[in-house]
């Protein structure tokens, strides 16, 4: 028996009830793609969507009548049509492409100020890594004294390729607030990415993929932090 023609469920004269079941038992499949995909992360979605078609075609060819024959051909079609709806919602989800957003390199970086000194720093002044690579920055807030946010926030910003942590310091301190967490929306252009602006004991995560290679400047952009608060994001080949 062929399955390459489309099958009309009018033409076949499918009853309501047969037509009943064939949504139920989609939407079930949707439901158990959906699980399936999230939940292990080891078979491929096309797997098991294949697996479920080769099932419906051998039911097809062992129906008693025609009608089911029909039925079962039409669910196995289904299949292909659940799977490629359900693929960009897995992968947004983390389901079957989960692992793919492991990072290749993690980073932990700590913003912490003694006023005693009267210094404020990051505990590194340079990060390097290589172009392509998913990396993922840890930024902690010691905050030694523990000053509120408003008072002594820290944040990470890296800042595209060529720019300046002096001149971008200096450009945003008018519109730089906690509102904005001091990266103003006029400026964005400028960042290449940027965490949330921390109070004492906070930690914020970035996870990005390495842009190319050069030296990209980053800084706390806090009001006036820019003049001590800075480094370099050095990305190699």
């Amino acid at each position: 028996m062929s399955d390459e023609n489309p099958i009309d469920p009018h033409k076949h004269g499918w009853r309501t009830s047969e037509l009943a079941t064939l949504g139920i038992v989609v939407v079930l499949a949707m439901w158990v793609f959906w699980r399936y995909g999230a939940a292990t992360q080891t078979e491929p979605l096309n797997t098991a969507r294949d697996t479920q078609r080769n099932e419906f075609r051998q039911l097809a060819e062992t129906s008693a009548n025609e009608a089911d024959a029909q039925m079962h051909l039409g669910l196995g079609a289904a299949m292909e049509n659940v799977a490629q709806n359900l693929a960009p919602a897995l992968a947004e989800a983390g389901g079957a492409t989960k692992t793919k957003s492991k990072p290749d390199k993690i980073i932990t970086l700590t913003a912490f100020n003694d006023l005693s000194k009267g210094t404020m720093q990051f505990d590194k002044p340079t990060i390097e890594v290589k172009t392509g690579q998913r990396i993922l920055i840890i930024l902690k807030n010691t905050n030694g004294p523990a000053l509120p946010k408003a008072a002594m926030g820290h944040n990470l910003v890296i800042l595209n390729k060529g720019e300046s942590a002096v001149n971008f310091g200096a450009s945003i301190a008018a519109t730089a607030n906690l509102a904005n967490e001091f990266v103003p929306e006029a400026a964005k252009d400028k960042v290449f990415a940027h965490s949330k602006l921390l109070g004492p004991g906070e930690t914020d995560e970035m996870l990005f993929t390495a842009p190319a290679p050069g030296e990209y400047e980053f800084l706390c952009t806090f009001t006036g932090h820019f003049a001590l608060m800075r480094g370099k994001l050095i990305v190699k080949e």
